[in-house]
Parts: structure tokens; sequence; C-alpha cells
């Protein structure tokens, strides 16, 4: 009797256990078309969470387009350029603007909002190069106001501001979940783990797991913390995903989703 209560408990536990699991598994919720037939890349999509919009680009030129979404991923504008050759796309919850680093020597800037979140236009803040790599994809960390720029060895450059002294530097050990695997990584190991990955590296906010890599050969999604550079958690692609995924570039998180941009049809598919 005691046997049989116990396999009851175990199948219990082992049917809770499954169902917490697909909870959690990711699904599509949304889609953002880029309109348009310049550029091939996307690097990040912004959310502004006054307005409730969606801001992204194509990039690798200043002409290639910009579009704005609605919360439901319903296309507002995408009818202008981007005007600068954008790499990073954020907003900064500070200034309340979206902001962006572009390609190389092209600076720092932000978008002028008018009062219902339509661009009207556009500034740079600092010309010249601000950034570890000339690629590099910047993002915003709101909690610590820190400027976050990783560059292609996963070493993520924290700034309290662009130009400013450095603040911080985190290495991530890709794969790693312990220091004692961290300490046993070789230099060749971690060169092969780095051509498994998109260079991107994204901040979540996410307590202990505040960024993100793409691990494009395994399709899984890497957190990583950003005290210790090591791994915390993943999430595993669903079996359904079929998005091509990408060595650099076209990899985000924004408003809660995780961001995959479809070259084949310039769109950006959203999964919660």
């Amino acid at each position: 009797m005691k046997r049989k209560h116990l396999l009851l408990c175990l199948f219990a536990s082992l049917f809770f256990v499954t169902a917490i699991d697909a909870q959690k598994q990711l699904s599509k919720q949304l889609s953002l078309y880029i309109p348009g037939e310049n550029g091939s890349n996307s690097g990040a999509v912004a959310w502004h969470p006054k307005f409730k919009r969606y801001y992204t680009s194509m990039i690798g030129n200043a002409t290639y387009p910009m579009a704005i979404f609605s919360d439901k991923g319903h296309l507002i504008d995408g009818n202008f350029e981007a005007g600068a050759d954008l790499r990073g796309l954020w907003y900064n919850a500070t200034t309340k603007q979206i902001e962006y680093n572009c390609y190389a020597e092209g600076g720092v800037g932000h978008y002028i909002l008018n009062t219902t979140g339509e661009i009207i236009n556009r500034e740079t803040d600092k010309e010249g190069s601000y950034q570890p790599t000339d690629q590099s994809v910047g993002t915003y960390n709101d909690k610590d106001k820190r400027y976050l720029f990783p560059d292609n060895k996963f070493i993520v450059y924290s700034y309290k501001t662009i130009g400013g002294e450095l603040e911080g530097r985190t290495t991530l050990y890709l794969n790693c979940s312990s220091k004692k695997q961290a300490d046993e990584l070789s230099d060749q190991d971690m060169e092969d783990r780095q051509a498994e990955r998109n260079t991107t590296v994204l901040y979540t906010g996410i307590k202990d797991s505040e960024y993100a890599v793409l691990n494009a050969d395994m399709k899984v999604i890497e957190l990583y913390s950003a005290k210790t550079g090591l791994m915390t958690d993943k999430k595993r692609l669903p079996e359904s995903f079929s998005t091509p995924l990408y060595y650099s570039f076209n990899f985000s998180y924004a408003n809660g989703y995780w961001w995959f941009f479809n070259k084949d049809n310039r769109t950006w598919e959203g999964y919660k």
C-alpha cells in the first residue's frame, strides 16, 4: 500500500514538473515586418513603455528604413529612413528617449518623438567611436543606469556615460556554470564556443541572469550573471522553431519578449 502511494506521488510530481516546463516553453507571440527592400540585417527592437510602441530598423546604411509598431505588432509608420547606420537601439528610462549607437565612428544619439510617439527628428549626441568594436550592438541597463557594449570575445563593457570612464567589465564564460569549469576553460575551448554563438549580448534585467547569449548551433538562449559571468540558466527554443539563426545581429530582447529577425521575410518574431 505504501509502495503504491509512493508511486502515485512520484507520478503526480512528474506530471507537475512537466506541466511547469510546458508553461515555461517559449512560443511565438508577435511579428514585426519592416517594409521596404533595402538592407538585410536588423540590430535590435526597442520598447517605449509610455507610448507602448516598438521601434526597430534595418542596419548597414543611414538610408535604410525605420519602423514603429503597436504593442500588438501592427505597423504604425515605416515610411522613413533611420538617418544613421544603427547597431544598438534601446529605451533609456532616465532620459525617456529611444537612443542608439552606430557603426564604427558613427557616434551615439537619440530620436525626438512627438506627443504620440512618432519620430519627428534625430539628434547626434556624440560623434566618434565609444564601443569596443565597430560592430558592437549597444544596449542599456536601466537598473544600474549603465550603457553596455559587448566585444566579439563576449566581454561586456559598462559605462555610466557615453565616452566616460569604464565602470566595469564582465567576461562571459560560455557554457560554464561554475568557477571550476571557467578556470579549466582553455583558450581554444573558448574560441570554439564563441564560434557557435551570436556575438550580440542582450541585457535582460533578470536577477542573476542579466546577460543573454544565443547559441545558434544548439538553438538555446543562455543566461549569464552580470556579477560572475557564469551561466545561470538556459531557454531551449521549441521544436517548432523555424526562424533562421545567425551569428551576428538579428537577436534582441524587449518588453519581456525574445526577438529573432528573419532576414528572408524582413520580420522580427517575438517569443515569450
